[in-house]
């Protein structure tokens, strides 16, 4: 919709109900015009859809690497330079389910849920705020364009092994969230981008709890061995969120294992 004195004025009605909403504008490209204090909208969409999927599709392709970075990281463009303008997804109204564009590139069944389950850590814990679309959760591979209008959510996925360890793996990655103020703020800094390995790590933090997270991804096909991250930013033990492990930097060096497509959460603690 490009009429800003319209999107102002379905902004006032939705800040004036007793639960105020967020406005989130599809507008693209997005401009920082579109965005509060100068525009009349909360937020805008930023689909990664297009990003994931050529990055798997054309595994070891750079130019689509990079692409990802610039598309993965939403502080890389100025006009996105605060948390809470931005609203990031994976899957949406108008777009076909994860999964199903998984299978378009011919992964199945637990080659699909590896990538769906580092694609979705990177859409928690980076810059913006996560939009989880319905059945998304326990990877529901619903066709868009279908008849059933009903819609109706198929629960007995949650019985399937695979499926249910992507929805423990989604509460997880909630909880963290919500609890963690690094997260949720703007802050991001990339420790390592590396185009020959495809690993990728970078910090979250806030200043005002003195909290630190570190997400470190393996985007590619292969397992990493030993591989090393010489600008750790604080010294001391760190947990991993997911598996509850913990570490012990110093030096600020840090040397992990990382096998294809396997990503780790790592939180400051003392």
């Amino acid at each position: 919709m490009d009429n800003f004195d319209v999107l102002q004025h379905f902004d006032m009605i939705s800040h004036s109900l007793r639960s105020p909403f967020y406005t989130v504008a599809e507008y693209i490209p997005g401009i920082g015009t579109l965005f509060k204090p100068y525009g009349p909208v909360d937020g805008v969409w930023r689909n990664f859809v297009l990003s994931f999927q050529n990055l798997f599709e054309f595994s070891g392709n750079n130019i689509f690497f990079d692409r990802f970075l610039q598309a993965g990281d939403p502080a890389y463009e100025d006009k996105y330079r605060y948390a809470k303008l931005v609203v990031n997804f994976c899957s949406c109204h108008h777009t076909e389910s994860f999964l199903y564009l998984l299978h378009q590139i011919n992964y199945f069944e637990d080659e699909a849920i590896k990538r769906i389950k580092i694609a979705i850590a990177w859409l928690m814990i980076t810059v913006g705020l996560p939009l989880i679309w319905m059945g998304e959760e326990w990877c529901e591979d619903k066709i868009r364009g279908d008849k059933d209008r009903t819609r109706k959510i198929n629960w007995s996925l949650l019985t399937k092994t695979s499926q249910r360890s992507l929805f423990e793996l989604y509460r997880k990655l909630i909880a963290i969230r919500k609890s963690s103020s690094a997260i949720k703020s703007d802050n991001v800094n990339f420790l390592c981008h590396d185009s020959d390995t495809y690993i990728v790590a970078y910090h979250r933090w806030c200043n005002e709890s003195n909290e630190s997270i570190v997400a470190l991804f393996n985007l590619s096909l292969k397992d990493q061995q030993a591989y090393c991250i010489n600008n750790w930013p604080k010294n001391g033990r760190w947990q991993e969120l997911i598996s509850q492990s913990e570490i012990q930097i110093d030096n600020n060096e840090f040397s992990i294992d990382l096998k294809s497509y396997e990503f780790k959460i790592f939180a400051f603690k003392d």
